[in-house]
């Protein structure tokens, strides 16, 4: 499940110990539309074990300006991947389902 994200989810998840990956998207980008369809895949992949390690979010740039400033977020979709409370790695522009799989991977440990 990919969850909608505001402020306080924001904050929610850097609390977390679970590895979080958050699209920065806008409703009418095309290139937001085809990284969260890989998105939406991966999240049907991975088995109960992986999902229980990793959050998945996704946050409208029109419905939390304030965030968006406050993360510099200045392209679309704009993807960022923490883990303990911090940002480790940040992709600007259509991720490919693999890259986000390899990415999670590093992030997530080698079971994973």
């Amino acid at each position: 499940m990919i969850k909608e994200l505001n402020n306080t989810g924001y904050e929610e998840i850097l609390k977390e110990k679970r590895t979080a990956v958050i699209e920065f998207y806008s409703q009418t980008c095309p290139h937001c539309k085809r990284t969260e369809a890989g998105l939406r895949e991966l999240v049907q992949q991975l088995d109960k074990a992986q999902t229980d390690t990793v959050v998945f979010a996704k946050c409208n740039i029109e419905s939390e300006p304030a965030l968006v400033k406050r993360l510099e977020i200045q392209a679309l979709p704009t993807l960022l991947f923490i883990q303990e409370g911090q940002i480790r790695n940040r992709k600007a522009g259509f991720t490919h389902k693999l890259i986000l799989q390899e990415e999670i991977r590093k992030l997530a440990g080698p079971n994973h």
